[in-house]
Formats: C-alpha cells, sequence, structure tokens
C-alpha cells in the first residue's frame, strides 16, 4: 500500500500543468495621461494625444513586455509568449496583441499579485489601461463586453468545446483550453501560434472536437508538447510547443488534422513564436516584437531581472 501511495503521489507532481492565462488586448485610441490631485497620482485619457499604430508596438515593446518577466519572474511566471498581430483594422474583431502567459501555479500567480512589497506586480494590472482598451466586462450588450480587452483562463479539454457563455467567460460565446494538462517547458522546443479564421458554429465545431481530440490522443507519438486553445465564434488561436521544428513539420504533412485543415481554408496564420533574448548590456532591453511577429521570451525562472521596468506609473 504505501508504494501504491507513492507512485500515486509521484504521477501528480509529473503531470501537474502550469496556470495559463490567454490574453487578447486592443490599441488604446488615445494615450493617457498623469494627472495629480491633492497629491495623488491618477492617469486620466489624454484625447489631444492620439496613439499611432507604432506607438502602440513601441509602448508594448518598452512597457508590458518588460515589466511582465520584471514583476513576476521572480516568484511565479514560468514562460511569456506575446504575438503581435497585423496593425490596422481586422477581420472578425481580432485582438491587436495576443499573449500565452504561464506560471507555474495559480497560487503562485495570485500570491506575485497579491504581494504588496512588490510595486511592479501592483501596477502591472493598471498598467495594460495605459496601453489597452479596457471596457466592461460585465457591461449588458454583448457586443460592449466583445469590444474590451481581457483575459480568460484556459481549463482541462475533456473532449467538448463549450461555448455557452457564462459567468468565467463574461457571458460571451468563448472558450479556453489546456488540451494536454501536462507539465511543459514553453521556453524549449518549437512553439508556434496559429489563428486560424472561421465562423465556429454547429456544423464546424465537430471536425474542431475532432480535431483537438486526436491532437490530445496522439500528442506523445507526433511531438506535441503543449497545446492551449481559444475559440471564439469568429476565430480559433492556437499556442502550439513541439519538441523541434522537425516535429511541425511533420505534422504540416500528415492528414492528422485533415478535417480541420479543410474548415480553416479559408485563411489561417502562423507565426513561429521565436526566442527573443536579453541583451546583455540591460536585461531588460529584448528584442522587438513587431507587428506580425511572436517572441518566446527566454529568462531565468526564479530570478528577478534588474532593474526594474520603467514606465511612468513607477516614477
Amino acid at each position: 500500500m504505501k508504494w501504491f501511495l507513492l507512485l500515486v503521489l509521484f504521477s501528480q507532481s509529473v503531470i501537474a500543468a502550469p496556470y495559463y492565462r490567454f490574453w487578447r488586448g486592443y490599441k488604446r485610441d488615445h494615450h493617457v495621461k498623469a494627472v495629480v490631485t491633492d497629491g495623488k497620482k491618477t492617469f486620466v485619457d489624454d484625447p489631444e494625444h492620439k496613439m499611432s499604430w507604432e506607438d502602440f508596438e513601441s509602448l508594448v515593446n518598452t512597457w508590458l513586455i518588460p515589466a511582465t518577466t520584471s514583476c513576476c519572474a521572480e516568484m511565479s511566471l514560468i514562460a511569456y509568449l506575446p504575438v503581435m498581430l497585423p496593425k490596422g483594422k481586422k477581420q472578425s474583431q481580432i485582438h491587436d496583441e495576443i499573449a500565452l502567459i504561464v506560471y507555474k501555479s495559480e497560487e503562485a500567480y495570485k500570491a506575485t499579485r497579491e504581494d504588496k512589497n512588490n510595486i511592479e506586480a501592483q501596477v502591472y494590472g493598471p498598467l495594460h489601461a495605459d496601453v489597452f482598451a479596457i471596457g466592461n466586462t460585465k457591461a449588458e450588450k454583448l457586443e460592449d463586453r466583445e469590444k474590451t480587452s481581457r483575459s480568460l483562463v484556459p481549463i482541462p479539454f475533456h473532449g467538448e468545446v463549450d461555448l455557452s457563455p457564462k459567468e468565467f467567460n463574461f457571458f460571451l460565446p468563448e472558450a479556453a483550453y489546456d488540451i494536454l494538462s501536462k507539465d511543459v517547458d514553453w521556453q524549449k522546443g518549437h512553439t508556434v501560434f496559429r489563428i486560424s479564421l472561421i465562423a465556429v458554429d454547429r456544423e464546424s465545431l465537430e471536425p474542431l472536437n475532432t480535431y483537438l481530440r486526436e491532437m490530445k490522443g496522439k500528442a506523445d507519438k507526433i511531438g506535441l508538447l503543449g497545446h492551449t486553445v481559444l475559440v471564439t465564434e469568429r476565430y480559433i488561436i492556437e499556442y502550439l510547443n513541439w519538441e523541434d521544428s522537425h516535429a511541425w513539420s511533420d505534422f504540416l504533412k500528415s492528414r492528422l488534422d485533415h478535417s480541420f485543415k479543410r474548415l480553416a481554408e479559408k485563411g489561417y496564420l502562423e507565426v513561429p513564436a521565436r526566442p527573443k533574448h536579453q541583451l546583455d548590456t540591460n536585461p531588460l532591453q529584448y528584442e522587438k516584437v513587431g507587428f506580425l511577429q511572436a517572441g518566446n521570451l527566454q529568462f531565468e525562472v526564479g530570478k528577478k531581472p534588474a532593474p526594474p521596468v520603467k514606465h511612468p506609473r513607477l516614477d
């Protein structure tokens, strides 16, 4: 009996999955400005200072990306994969910047965000409002909820995609899944971001379910290590982590997802998530992630990059 218990505990530790947050952000229309009232600084819209696409690209790279590792790498962050979509208006209400943010556990994530001594973590949430359009996810009208930047936590996939509106998905017809539900090091291997521009309805849901079931069932055989998916009625986003680029190339040549390829043939975008290394001169000076590029940030888990990233909320 003792050996049985030990084996069960060991198995649980091996398959423990990370805690994911699937972020999607829309560019703000205007910059923000600091206003000091009674010695307290607040940030409000600056209607005279429009945010251009070049401004947006710069702020994501000089504020948001380095702030994520700076505030969270020491206690909880284990991988960070931001993607910049094409600039300008897009099809299917796709967001402008998307990221898979990976923490070692939900408890570690909450501990970081609630740490009053971690000033960077305290302003990390508000910092998003300086770069992205933040609306009301509890708005009465569905279209108002859809217009806001937001994050969704993937749940384990049990064979069926459920797009029914619930509280955790802001009562919107969208869902996010961790297909494999196992431990994976997203900083290693070969990661690909893929977005398929298709209308997801009853007819398309079954081929999608079949595809996801096959990916889960044959993951070990095809070299698939990690697979997270976000599904809406207008598009499907995937992050896939493979043993190496050869496994990804072989998968593309296979017929494993043949029905899904037909489903998505209207158009999909694949962007390899290439490592974005820190420069030796400044640990927070990452290579820029430009439009139509993806980054897989390389950092040492459990160690805080220094010095803290500079942005107005830390002045």
